[in-house]
């Protein structure tokens, strides 16, 4: 429980640089802890199309400065 308010509250920190789209897709990905296929399927894009989303949107919370190696390895799912 704890653990998920930390997640939840970091995340939600990173998503102020990020694009509505991208930021859905972080919050489904990380929070909500669906994979690429489910998020694909509720976003009506290909599996590739949210692949790639989700690396330009760490891409983009890492060049902000607000991310570090622990998100980008994925640790925080």
């Amino acid at each position: 429980m704890l653990d998920r308010i930390i997640r939840e509250e970091t995340v939600e920190g990173f998503l102020s640089v990020l694009s509505d789209r991208q930021r859905l897709a972080v919050r489904l990905f990380y929070l909500e802890q669906k994979t690429e296929r489910q998020i694909a399927g509720e976003l009506g894009i290909t599996t590739p199309a949210v692949s790639k989303i989700l690396a330009k949107s760490v891409n983009r919370m890492d060049q902000s400065g607000l991310i570090g190696k622990t998100v980008m390895s994925g640790s925080l799912t």
